[in-house]
């Protein structure tokens, strides 16, 4: 079995350019006005982009830079299987007269 990770090194440096990234983009667009009734869309603004632009450099850098898979720690299957549910292994064999 083989498990699957990333690689999350970057990850707090992803999503720390991302929260900047954001800002600048909801500044440049006007969602920050000087009245505070218009304060928690733009902070909503932000978290959306900043979600976005996080999961997607991290989606990528998962592409570009790809982890080699772990083994998984564990005993290799080396008997032979069968379809036969009534089958005894061999072990239960010597054991059971």
């Amino acid at each position: 079995m083989v498990w699957f990770t990333y690689d999350s090194r970057y990850s707090p440096a992803i999503w720390a350019v991302s929260f900047a990234v954001a800002n600048i983009v909801a500044f440049s667009l006007g969602f920050y006005e000087a009245s505070l009734d218009k304060y928690p869309m733009s902070v909503f603004i932000v978290l959306c982009i900043t979600y976005f632009l996080g999961f997607l450099a991290n989606f990528l850098l998962g592409l570009l830079i790809p982890r080699p898979p772990n083994q998984a720690i564990g005993e290799p299957f080396t008997s032979a299987g069968s379809l036969n549910l009534t089958d005894k292994s061999e072990t239960d064999k010597k054991t059971n007269p």
